[in-house]
């Protein structure tokens, strides 16, 4: 997953937009690969939020790759991450007490 923070609007719509450019750049930083920015996409995104973005690395190899372009200064949002954190804090906090059940019902 690729992370683009980005100023918009109430509406989401970017005062600017994330250029295939921009995709490559990053593409590059975390793989190594030199892709050429025509292969990358078609239209620069325009919007907040989760894209697949095509990737032409050969006539027949095409991947996507997954773009998340989010509000400057706020945590993007992760596809999937809809669940409470709370609730695995409340599973681990749970886990610690049944060792001690069955130390007592040994006793």
């Amino acid at each position: 997953m690729l992370f683009f923070p980005s100023k918009a609007g109430e509406t989401g719509k970017l005062y600017g937009s994330v250029t295939t450019a921009q995709i490559t750049a990053k593409i590059k930083e975390a793989s190594g690969l030199d892709i050429d920015r025509r292969n990358v996409g078609g239209q620069p995104l325009r919007e907040l939020g989760e894209f697949k973005v095509p990737v032409r690395l050969t006539a027949d190899l095409v991947p996507t790759v997954t773009v998340i372009v989010h509000r400057e200064g706020e945590a993007a949002k992760l596809p999937g991450a809809e669940a409470p954190a709370a609730a695995p804090v409340e599973a681990e906090a749970a886990a610690p007490e049944a060792p001690a059940e069955e130390a007592a019902d040994a006793a």
